[in-house]
């Protein structure tokens, strides 16, 4: 028995058969679709996008060294107050001292007598005034006076009555 060989070709279209020297290959001829597609260009998008995310850094840059310049420039605000509070800190110690200096009666008595050219008065500069002794229990006739020294539930009495 004589069996052929069998060919599996999976595509038949390009399967190789005996040529002819007067036919020529035997490739399956390209089909003209009538337009010919054109790729299109790339979406803007992805051009714009890294240009747009440059810009946002960019801003968000620009806000942080401004910021960090206003914190820089507070800082320097407040180590100016802090040095003049310092400054006044000191004055105010100092006038505390010399009130307390010129509070002395040692000291004021010396300045009474050095600066100002002050001193004692002698006898006959010295006039003595008595006050008679009741005075704190004694009252004037005068209305004024005697309204203020009542109290509250003396005057509720009288106006009830």
């Amino acid at each position: 028995m004589l069996v052929a060989e069998k060919q599996h070709s999976y595509y038949p279209q390009y399967e190789r058969k005996e040529q002819d020297p007067t036919r020529k290959s035997q490739l399956p001829k390209r089909q003209n679709r009538g337009k010919t597609r054109v790729q299109p260009l790339p979406k803007a998008k992805g051009k714009v996008m890294p240009i747009v995310m440059l810009i946002v850094i960019f801003i968000f840059s620009c806000l942080t060294v401004g910021r960090y310049a206003i914190i820089n420039q507070n800082h320097q605000h407040i180590l100016e107050l802090e040095k003049a509070l310092q400054e006044e800190q000191n004055r105010q110690q100092s006038l505390r001292i010399e009130l307390a200096s010129c509070s002395d009666l040692n000291r004021i008595e010396e300045v009474a007598k050095e600066e100002l050219g002050m001193d004692y008065p002698t006898k006959g500069q010295v006039q003595v005034i008595s006050l008679p002794s009741d005075i704190s229990g004694r009252t004037e006739e005068n209305g004024d006076i005697q309204i203020a020294k009542k109290t509250i539930i003396e005057r509720i009495k009288e106006f009830i009555d």
